[in-house]
């Protein structure tokens, strides 16, 4: 385990924030001690994996590709959803179109049978009386 104040030392020391006594301090540690120089390592390691790149583009640029990709997007959804809407009025149309062929040959294919005199099912009598 490191020493806090050593800790302290070095992370001011990564972020350049020491004085050049503290630097030859930090700098002899480096040499003396590897369990701090694997925390040095690990440190730097963990700084530059952080580090976020600074754009040196204008805000306004910024805002305006910003604004430019929020309406593109906005365009993309809008023909998706142009193009789900028309997909689904050609599955109507050709649902209707083929529900009118099977009904049609079905009722071509079948006799219509109607019971003027007798019943095809007996009625129950229950339902006869009111």
């Amino acid at each position: 385990m490191v020493d806090p104040q050593k800790f302290e030392l070095l992370s001011s020391y990564l972020d350049g924030e020491v004085s050049p006594q503290e630097k030859a301090q930090v700098e002899e540690w480096l040499q003396s001690d590897p369990e701090l120089a694997l925390c040095y390592r690990q440190q730097l390691r963990l700084q530059q994996l952080w580090r976020v790149p600074v754009s040196n583009v204008p805000v306004s640029t910024s805002i305006h590709a910003t604004w430019g990709y929020i309406q593109r997007r906005e365009q993309q959804r809008w023909w998706g959803r142009a193009l789900a809407l028309v997909g689904v009025c050609l599955l109507s149309v050709g649902g209707v179109f083929v529900s009118q062929k099977y009904s049609w040959q079905q009722a071509q294919e079948e006799p219509l049978i109607l019971a003027l005199e007798q019943p095809l099912l007996p009625m129950p009598k229950e339902l006869l009386q009111d």
